[in-house]
């Protein structure tokens, strides 16, 4: 079974396209299920970004200084298909974590950020029907 050249403690990306924006959920693997090919991953950060500020000649820190942030760092676990996830890439990725380690946790856990992880993964799942097998 391929693991899409992923491993324990990378991080990586699950992204959905919506018409008027782009929304990218970063997290870290935590164990890869080669048998069932599932990936269990811990949230780290939710961004959301207008549909056209990722393409080519786009500077990701200005998409980054726009985009809405939600931190997930107190967020439930995700068990995925391995093949919804990318590796997400240093360059994107270390303005991410930087930022993120700058703020404090949430003190409490946010029902509002939980349902946004859960709209979120619904999303995905109807997107990727055939990620989920028969």
């Amino acid at each position: 079974m391929d693991t899409f050249g992923l491993q324990p403690s990378q991080l990586v990306c699950l992204e959905l396209s919506h018409g008027n924006h782009q929304t990218m959920l970063y997290a870290e693997v935590i164990q890869l299920v080669v048998e069932r090919a599932i990936c269990w991953a811990r949230p780290l950060v939710m961004l959301r970004v207008p549909g056209t500020a990722i393409a080519p000649g786009v500077d990701w820190m200005d998409v980054l200084k726009d985009a809405d942030w939600i931190d997930l760092r107190d967020s439930p676990d995700l068990l995925l298909p391995i093949s919804l996830f990318r590796a997400a890439f240093d360059t994107e990725v270390l303005p991410i974590i930087t930022q993120l380690h700058a703020t404090k946790p949430p003190e409490e856990r946010d029902r509002h950020v939980h349902q946004q992880v859960r709209s979120f993964v619904q999303e995905l799942c109807i997107a990727h029907p055939d990620a989920f097998g028969e």
